[in-house]
């Protein structure tokens, strides 16, 4: 699967800025599953309302493919959190995603 990893960022699920695609595809995941989200544009950054910036470079009509591997999270009460994300751009189609 994917190469390489990179700084943390803490997510949670309908907290933090996310895509809808990533959004939608993490809630439905178990620890310890990997899984390739192959997502349209209307499920990335090319949606209308998109609550991630991206720069004016990336390719935001295509299809991209996120490599997500569901290491660990926890829930409470209030919210459901899900650990740390690494995100790594290998190129301009293809975006590697560990959750930790």
């Amino acid at each position: 699967m994917g190469q390489g990893k990179c700084a943390p960022i803490r997510q949670v699920l309908g907290k933090s800025k996310m895509i809808l695609g990533l959004l939608e595809g993490i809630s439905m995941m178990l620890k310890g599953e990997l899984a390739v989200f192959k997502m349209k544009p209307e499920f990335h950054y090319g949606e209308d309302d998109c609550p991630v910036s991206v720069s004016d470079s990336f390719s935001k009509d295509a299809q991209l493919n996120f490599e997500i591997e569901m290491i660990e999270f926890s829930k409470n009460k209030a919210r459901t959190t899900v650990g740390y994300l690494y995100f790594c751009t290998l190129n301009s189609h293809y975006t590697d995603l560990t959750l930790m």
